[in-house]
């Protein structure tokens, strides 16, 4: 499904976002 697979890459997304804020 396009929906699961969106949102998986969406919160891969949010957790790299997270990272690199964490570690500026």
């Amino acid at each position: 499904m396009v929906l699961l697979t969106s949102i998986k890459y969406g919160l891969q997304a949010m957790q790299a976002i997270f990272v690199l804020m964490t570690f500026k």
